[in-house]
This record gives C-alpha cells, sequence and structure tokens, in this order.
C-alpha cells in the first residue's frame, strides 16, 4: 500500500512509475544481486540496535544493498565499525549520519510504528525492534 500510495503522487506530478509487486524471494535476491530498480521500496529493522547494522549494508561502497559511494562516508564507517571505544564509534556513527542527511541519498519516509492488542490475561511489553519476543510474556494472575 506504501509503494501504491507513493506511484500514485509520482504519477500525478508527472512521472511514469512502472509499478511492480513482486514475489518478496525473488525481489530481494534481486537487490542482493545488486540488480535493483530505479527506484524500490525498502524496509530495514535493527535488531542489535547498533549503528553499524544498518549503515554499513545500505550506505558503504561495498555494502549488501548499497548503490550509493562516497569515499568521505565509507572512512567513517570503517572507523565506527572497527573501533571498540564507544565515544569513537558513536562520533563516527553521529558525522556519517549527518552526511547522509546531507546528501540524501535516499527519501527517507517514515519510521514503522506498530500496533498491538492484547488480552488483559497476558503481561507482555513489546521490545522496540519490532521482534516478537515472547519468551517474556506469562499469564497473568
Amino acid at each position: 500500500q506504501v509503494a501504491q500510495a507513493i506511484a500514485a503522487q509520482l504519477e500525478a506530478v508527472g512521472v511514469t512509475v512502472d509499478f511492480e509487486v513482486r514475489e518478496y524471494g525473488a525481489y530481494v535476491g534481486d537487490l542482493f544481486a545488486g540488480n535493483a530498480p530505479d527506484l524500490f521500496l525498502l524496509g530495514w529493522g535493527n535488531a542489535v540496535f547498533d549503528a553499524d547494522f544498518i549503515l554499513y549494508p545500505l550506505t558503504r561502497t561495498d555494502g549488501l544493498l548499497s548503490f550509493y559511494t562516497n569515499p568521505e562516508l565509507d572512512l567513517l564507517l570503517d572507523e565506527g565499525s572497527t573501533s571498540v571505544d564507544v565515544s569513537t564509534r558513536q562520533q563516527a556513527y553521529t558525522e556519517a549520519t549527518a552526511l547522509l542527511q546531507d546528501e540524501a541519498p535516499f527519501i527517507y519516509l517514515y519510521k514503522q510504528q506498530d500496533a498491538y492488542g492484547i488480552s488483559e490475561r497476558l503481561t507482555w511489553t513489546p521490545r522496540a525492534d519490532e521482534f516478537l519476543w515472547l519468551y517474556s510474556a506469562s499469564l497473568a494472575e
């Protein structure tokens, strides 16, 4: 639905869109192989809560899903990913995200919000990373 809305908005301003919904495995396989269309929709979570988990594969020149090149960014990401010093990593990733914000190699759309409905009989707190971890869930007494 998000992709359809974007396609409609682009069409409304005169951009011709060849909208295609594909089977997820084939779609991601093509992306991983470097065969991305000119415009595509991608969501990426961060289960490990580490900036490197998102920035390196999506923005570094040789990243798994990167279609962007910036030598300055590559140096910052290398510094962040190879340092064990927390402040060094934080500084590198802060500079990297500022650079990405200035250059805007992507169209950042939104941060997905999840809604959960649970029974009053269940004690459970959703995680911030959208991972459904139910080992901590229990029946209320």
